[in-house]
């Protein structure tokens, strides 16, 4: 597809004719995307064909407890630094393109170049049953314990890629 982009969020940015299928997250970028943004809690990316948003993703800062995570040298500290994709969708339109694999990869790309300022060791993603497969594709492993998570998490060691 020519004519992609990706850029933060812009409060101007209209997403009134975006859906992804799934409610919450097309909630999340109509409602609480800006304003968690501008309250420092999340950073989103949009992806551009055009001026029309087609997808996004969500990031967040995070630790994930060493314990849970049994191929990644702890170094005898409790949890390990991580950069947390709180969302990720594509327009219902656009799904099936390859664009959820772009947003992915973007995420991972700020996340790398994010640990060579702040040290974090790796991406994580709270994955629905039915979109495991997606994230396991793209190298993620599953975290050994679900704790009080309602989805299972996924993780990707950034010094391996």
């Amino acid at each position: 597809m020519d004519d992609l982009a990706i850029s933060h969020l812009k409060e101007d940015d209209d997403f009134s004719g975006f859906s992804c299928g799934e409610s919450d997250l097309d909630d999340f970028i109509m409602e609480d995307a800006f304003r968690n943004q501008r309250n420092g809690l999340t950073n989103t990316y949009v992806l551009y064909k055009g001026n029309l948003p087609v997808g996004f993703y969500s990031i967040v800062m995070e630790s994930v407890r060493s314990a849970d995570i049994t191929d990644v040298k702890s170094f005898g500290i409790p949890s390990v630094a991580a950069v947390l994709v709180a969302r990720l969708a594509v327009d219902s339109r656009y799904q099936g393109k390859c664009l959820g694999q772009a947003l992915l990869y973007d995420a991972i790309y700020t996340a790398k170049e994010l640990s060579r300022t702040i040290a974090c060791r790796l991406v994580v993603v709270d994955s629905k049953p039915e979109s495991a497969g997606f994230y396991e594709k793209h190298g993620f492993r599953q975290i050994t314990a679900l704790g009080r998570r309602r989805y299972p998490r996924y993780y990707l060691d950034l010094l391996t890629i």
